[in-house]
């Protein structure tokens, strides 16, 4: 029997206490076969069928051979089958220690994997949670200077509503990396935000939300005195254009209504044109 020798100090302690264990037992068997010694003494002495016994026994009988050595020897018999016993015992339980311990570690190496793998799982959602916390703050942050950079350059350019045209325009314009440029329109071909605000203002469509404009809406109030006049106006008796007016009138009839409305204001509306819509 080949016995493993103790890799930790517990393991040494628990050995030393073993073998200290069967020290005591087999003080105690000795004891028990003295015992047993003079009790075989007393039998042998009142059993006449002391040959055969011997014999059963493996005992041979000699001239040499008296009773006390006819005990020791049937003693050391079943000390000997006692012995193979213990050692039995003694294998198995050290074979029982050696896989108890290794089956409570792999246990406890199992739970702590479980632990450590729920904490990574833990730590991973909070990692993607803050992140995503994170890219809604820049967001954030990036829509409201993006607003802030429009809406002062339309302010510069006396724009009545900036904030109004900038929501009605927010999808053309874009803050770059930087953070502090902004551009209009396309990737393929943007402008500078100064540029943008520049034709923004001088388009027909967009001019009303600017001052000088003679446009009338929510929040504008504007004198016939403040009207001003454009060239591309088809409704304006000085740029008058019916095929132009009659295409805004079918594709775009409210673009033709506010023209009309600005033409109107600065006393420019040619009446030709007006008599027309007024009958249709």
């Amino acid at each position: 029997m080949t016995l493993e020798v103790p890799e930790t100090l517990e393991e040494a302690l628990a050995a030393i206490q073993a073998l200290q264990k069967k020290a005591e037992t087999a003080e105690s068997e000795r004891a028990k076969l003295k015992a047993t010694n003079q009790g075989l003494l007393k039998d042998l002495k009142k059993k006449k069928t002391i040959d055969s016994f011997l014999k059963v026994a493996g005992i041979e009988l000699t001239d040499d051979l008296d009773e006390e050595k006819i005990a020791e020897r049937i003693a050391g018999l079943r000390k000997k089958e006692e012995a193979q016993t213990e050692n039995e015992q003694i294998e198995e339980q050290q074979t029982s220690k050696q896989q108890t311990p290794s089956d409570a570690m792999t246990e406890a190496m199992k739970a702590q994997f479980a632990s450590l793998r729920k904490e990574l799982t833990d730590l991973r959602k909070t990692n993607e949670q803050l992140e995503s916390e994170r890219n809604q703050e820049r967001e954030k942050r990036r829509e409201s200077k993006l607003e802030r950079f429009v809406t002062d350059e339309l302010s510069k350019a006396e724009c009545r509503r900036p904030s109004h045209l900038y929501k009605l325009m927010k999808e053309n314009f874009r803050l770059l990396d930087d953070e502090s440029t902004v551009v209009f329109g396309s990737e393929d071909d943007p402008v500078s935000l100064r540029d943008a605000v520049t034709k923004l203002r001088d388009d027909e469509e967009f001019a009303v939300y600017f001052a000088g404009s003679g446009a009338t809406g929510s929040g504008m109030t504007t004198t016939r005195a403040a009207a001003t006049t454009y060239s591309n106006n088809p409704f304006n008796k000085d740029t008058v254009n019916a095929t132009k007016a009659a295409e805004l009138l079918q594709k775009d009839p409210d673009k033709a209504k506010r023209l009309m409305n600005e033409a109107r204001l600065a006393g420019k509306l040619d009446p030709v044109l007006g008599r027309a819509v007024q009958s249709m």
